[in-house]
Parts: structure tokens; C-alpha cells; sequence
């Protein structure tokens, strides 16, 4: 009962910009992605998991797809529309007008080949929505298998008919660290209860240390990034 508590106060008042870079941003670039879909369009939420940006596409056909195998996380996945893997997936060429694709690339094995299979399904000038990391650290064990930069991502979108409209970098060296200090408790303590506890009591020490570093960011020189936003049409 307390663990759930912690977690519903944390949801709702304690993730923001300063402490959850990664996660707030992720959700701005799927709420302004979705804001500039047509009503009644077709999208798929390819690596859906536990469908938290569902929310976002209210008057679009909206289709979740995930190879459904838990691995740190126990997800339920009965809300699943296409279980199946993402490099193949059992739909008919151009059946969407756009794919929601994030933090799942790094987790494909065969990166390349699922690229391919989005271009296969997308419809022409549909759009991929996508992001992708270049520094997180290792996650959803065994299923993590690259990072990727800005030429790759490219590299990958026009080898499989896909014109780029934008990849835009998040996070540089000061969010990087700001993340890799906050996230100490969940880093380091494996018991959730404990890991819970610990995040509330260094709050607000976090809290400043990721709001110090959220405005020295803004002037970084370095080539860090700690993801990728992207958007690709078919062509």
C-alpha cells in the first residue's frame, strides 16, 4: 500500500523536466506528433508495452503492436493488438498512415531490417515517429542490443525509401549527468520499496542538482546527446 502511494505521488508530482528529462520530453514529442495527425488516420504503436501514449491519439485509429516477452518489467500484454515481432510484422503493404516508434529501436536486433518493415507498412507520405537513444545505459535486459547516432538513424531512413524531415538531439553532457546522479536510488537499490524511499528523501537535492543542470545544458558545446527525436516520411 505505501509502495503504491510512493509511486502514484512520484507520477503525478515529482517527474518534471529537472529530475525526468527523458521520460517528460519523450511525452511532448508524441503529444506534438499526435497533434499534427489527421482525425480518423491509422497508426500502429509498434513496442507499445504497456500503451502509455494511447491518450494522445483519442480520434486516430490507433493500433499497439509488441513481441509481448517480459523482460525486467512484468507488463501485462493482453491489451496487445499484433503480437508478433516487429522486423516482421502480419499486415498487408501500406496499411498505416503513420508508426509511433519509442525507445524500442535499441531493443530490435536487427535494426536495419525493421526500418524495412515500417517503410513496408506505412502508406506513401506517411510518417515515422521515433526516438531513439545514443548514452542510456543498459535496460530491459537481455532485449538491448544498440545506441544510435544522428548519420545512423539517417543512414537507415533513406536506405529503405524514407525521407528525413527532422532528427533533433535531446539531453547533452549536463542532462547526462543530472540523469546519472538522480537515478542513483533505482540504479543501485534493487528493492523497489527501498529504491522509492530513498528517491523521496534525496528529492530535493536532485531536484536542484537537475535544475542546475537543465540550464548549464542549454549552453553545451560537447557532441554528447542522450536521445534522438525523429521524424521520416515514406516517399
Amino acid at each position: 500500500m505505501v509502495s503504491k502511494i510512493i509511486k502514484i505521488i512520484k507520477k503525478n508530482f515529482l517527474y518534471n523536466r529537472f529530475i525526468s528529462f527523458t521520460v517528460v520530453k519523450m511525452e511532448a514529442f508524441v503529444k506534438k506528433s499526435a497533434e499534427q495527425i489527421k482525425k480518423q488516420s491509422k497508426i500502429i504503436d509498434i513496442g507499445a508495452g504497456t500503451c502509455p501514449y494511447k491518450k494522445y491519439f483519442k480520434n486516430i485509429s490507433y493500433i499497439s503492436q509488441d513481441f509481448c516477452v517480459n523482460a525486467e518489467n512484468d507488463w501485462d500484454f493482453s491489451h496487445i493488438d499484433i503480437k508478433s515481432d516487429a522486423h516482421d510484422i502480419p499486415v498487408e503493404d501500406g496499411s498505416f498512415d503513420n508508426i509511433l516508434c519509442i525507445s524500442v529501436l535499441e531493443h530490435l536486433a536487427y535494426p536495419h531490417k525493421a526500418i524495412g518493415e515500417f517503410s513496408r507498412i506505412l502508406r506513401s507520405k506517411g510518417r515515422i515517429y521515433l526516438a531513439a537513444p545514443l548514452t542510456w545505459g543498459e535496460h530491459h535486459e537481455p532485449f538491448d542490443y544498440f545506441r544510435y547516432t544522428k548519420f545512423g538513424l539517417r543512414k537507415m531512413a533513406e536506405e529503405n525509401n524514407l525521407k528525413v524531415i527532422s532528427i533533433k538531439s535531446q539531453g547533452g553532457f549536463f542532462i547526462l549527468l543530472s540523469q546519472t546522479i538522480t537515478g542513483f536510488p533505482h540504479n543501485y537499490i534493487r528493492k523497489k520499496f527501498l529504491a522509492n524511499t530513498c528517491f523521496l528523501i534525496l528529492y530535493p537535492i536532485n531536484f536542484l542538482i537537475g535544475f542546475t543542470c537543465y540550464f548549464l545544458d542549454k549552453i553545451d558545446k560537447t557532441k554528447i546527446t542522450v536521445f534522438y527525436e525523429c521524424i521520416f516520411e515514406k516517399k
